[in-house]
């Protein structure tokens, strides 16, 4: 089946969404062991353009907003990846400069404690039957 044919399908009616998936950066630069922290900042009305703006960093993964609360004003996370909790502060520093003429001055670093699970996704292969 052509790429074109597969489109097609995938973008047939019923289906509600059709996306490309590429492969997560930290599993092509090496192993980071840990080493990756989330970012998050007090971005007020900015969020948007604060949020472009951190994307833009190739050690960034992810980069969302979320509400703000009255016990936690911060409302732009970022997921960074480094090998070591210096590369992370200096990266860290290198998206505050980025972001201050925005007027995005205030931010919080969270370091990962505990890693639960963590799985290669893999999509459209076949699925294998449980072991007992």
């Amino acid at each position: 089946m052509k790429s074109s044919s597969k489109v097609r399908t995938f973008c047939s009616p019923g289906r509600r969404r059709y996306a490309p998936i590429r492969g997560h950066p930290p599993a092509r630069v090496g192993r980071l062991r840990g080493h990756r922290h989330g970012r998050v900042a007090r971005a007020g009305r900015r969020r948007r353009a604060a949020g472009n703006i951190a994307a833009t960093f190739e050690q960034v993964t992810h980069a969302y907003q979320r509400p703000a609360h009255a016990d936690w004003p911060y409302n732009l996370y970022t997921m960074v990846h480094a090998r070591s909790r210096g590369a992370c502060a200096t990266i860290v520093g290198r998206i505050a400069a980025e972001l201050a003429p925005l007027g995005v001055t205030e931010h919080r670093v969270l370091y990962s404690t505990k890693q639960y699970k963590k799985t290669r996704v893999r999509y459209f292969e076949p699925r294998r039957a449980s072991s007992p």
